[in-house]
This record gives structure tokens, sequence and C-alpha cells, in this order.
């Protein structure tokens, strides 16, 4: 479970270290993240609820979630899911294929 206390920044490692399947799924990332800060059976939750929370910041803001994602990723290879590695092993293959002609 995601600390509510701690910054955006601390939520989103501790997420990608818990979901290893959210690495690659911005919308999962934030669903998690969400959940945990809402601190409530989310089946009970209304949508209009949500958006209410949503919309007075009570809840980290998806954008947010998605840069500093993006930016922990860009810096420390361990938070990258298996798309990245896949990207750059299909790279690699087009480099040698583009090498070889």
């Amino acid at each position: 479970m995601i600390e509510i206390n701690k910054t955006s920044k601390d939520k989103v490692i501790n997420a990608l270290n818990v979901y290893p399947g959210a690495r690659d799924n911005d919308n999962l990332l934030a669903c998690y993240i969400w959940k945990d800060e809402l601190n409530t059976d989310i089946n009970k939750l209304s949508v209009s609820a949500f958006f209410n929370k949503m919309s007075m910041g009570k809840l980290t803001a998806y954008e947010t979630i998605r840069r500093i994602r993006a930016k922990l990723q860009s810096e420390n290879p361990a938070f990258r899911g298996e798309n990245y590695f896949k990207r750059a092993n299909k790279d690699k293959e087009i480099q040698t294929d583009l090498f070889n002609l």
C-alpha cells in the first residue's frame, strides 16, 4: 500500500516497485496510485465522488504521474518495463539489417 504522506515521486517509485505491470501502462499506474490515495473501498465510490476528489486536487494529477514515471525510467533502467527492452532489441535488429544492406 502506498503511504498518503509521500511525495508524488515517492508514490510513483513505490507503485512501480510493487506493481511491475504498471511500468508499461500509465493508466494502470495512475489507477494504483489513486486507489491508495482514496483510502476507501473503491467499489463503493461513486463516479461523481471520484471526480469531486480529483477536481479538488485530492488525487495526484495523471500528467504528473506520467511525467514522473517517464523521468524515473529515463534515469534508472530498473524502472523500465518490458516494452522498453522489446523496442530496444527491435532497434538493434533494424540497425543490423540496415548495416548489412
